[in-house]
């Protein structure tokens, strides 16, 4: 329904970002809003209020929730900020130690296949996908030290999109792209 979808913008010439696109945050307010609206409206008939509030908080929560990246060519670091908008946690990470940016497939409800240079590269070859099964792909920072950070997950439709966005910061910060997908 609501899909978390992130969009790239040039803020300065040393600082790109990617956000959630402002667009959910606003579906979450209206909803929280139309749902206490309503019971304005119906202030006088008293009880059954429960189910209302704990829908109001739950979309202002999600309204006010935040995440983002910023990717900070000039100091060479990269920041994930999530959480809610005031008291979102962030983490830094020096794009020295950041060896490249992959966009990876994966499909959900499978178990990992070792590959070899000859083996299954794609969902697609892995096998027929079941149900419930879903064709993904992600976005990640891959750090000298072996580590991944996932910085975007999308379905595979999207797959065009995630390669724009990982190459326009590959460009951006000089760190090396490539693609598995």
């Amino acid at each position: 329904m609501f899909k978390l979808t992130f969009v790239i913008k040039k803020l300065n010439e040393n600082t790109l970002a990617l956000r959630l696109h402002w667009g959910f945050r606003a579906a979450f307010a209206v909803f929280a809003a139309i749902i206490f609206a309503s019971m304005q409206i119906s202030a006088s008939q008293r009880g059954g209020a429960l189910i209302p509030t704990i829908l109001i908080v739950v979309f202002a929560g999600i309204a006010l929730y935040n995440e983002s990246w910023y990717f900070h060519r000039q100091n060479g670091f990269v920041q994930h900020r999530h959480g809610l908008l005031f008291l979102a946690a962030r983490k830094n990470y020096s794009a020295s130690e950041i060896e490249s940016l992959v966009v990876k497939a994966f499909r959900t409800g499978s178990v990992p296949i070792q590959q070899s240079s000859s083996g299954p590269s794609s969902p697609e070859q892995r096998g027929k996908r079941r149900f419930f099964q879903k064709d993904l792909l992600t976005l990640s920072l891959v750090f000298s030290s072996g580590e991944k950070k996932d910085i975007e997950i999308t379905e595979n439709k999207n797959k065009a999109a995630l390669q724009s966005k990982a190459a326009e910061i590959s460009d951006f910060m000089g760190i090396p792209y490539h693609s598995e997908a």
